[in-house]
C-alpha cells in the first residue's frame, strides 16, 4: 500500500491546472476536473492530517475517495448525492463488499466533502 506521503506528492504533481487547449480525461476541452481532483484529494488529506487521523485511515479514506473520483469522473463539485449513491450500490454489488467496508466508504467520503466544505469557508 502506499504512503501518505507519496500520495500527497503525486496530488501535488497533479494540481496544476492545464493550457486552455488541454482536453481532460472526461473528454472535455478545457476541462480541468483531473486537476481539480488531485487538488481535492490533496486538501482531504491535509485536512485529515490536521485532524489528527491516523496514517492508515487517511490511506484508505484516499483510496476510497479516489476511486469515487475516478469512477464517477466529475469534479467534486459537480457530483449529486444520486451518483454516490449510485457509486456505493455499484461497488457493493460488484465487488460483494462486507457492511464494514460499505461504511468506511461513506465515511470516507463524507469525511471527503466536509474537507472540502470546511477549506471553502
Amino acid at each position: 500500500m502506499r504512503s501518505v506521503t507519496s500520495i500527497r506528492n503525486s496530488l501535488i504533481n497533479a494540481s496544476e491546472d492545464p493550457p486552455a487547449d488541454h482536453i481532460c480525461e472526461c473528454g472535455q476541452r478545457g476541462q480541468v476536473c483531473g486537476p481539480r481532483r488531485g487538488r481535492a484529494l490533496e486538501i482531504a488529506l491535509e485536512a485529515w492530517e490536521l485532524k489528527g487521523y491516523s496514517d492508515g485511515t487517511r490511506r484508505v479514506y484516499a483510496s476510497h475517495a479516489s476511486e469515487m473520483l475516478r469512477e464517477i469522473n466529475s469534479p467534486p463539485g459537480s457530483i449529486t448525492l444520486r451518483q454516490l449513491r449510485r457509486h456505493i450500490l455499484d461497488a457493493k454489488r460488484a465487488k460483494g463488499l462486507a457492511r464494514a467496508t460499505v461504511y468506511s466508504k461513506v465515511n470516507a467520503i463524507r469525511a471527503f466533502f466536509e474537507a472540502l466544505e470546511d477549506y471553502g469557508r
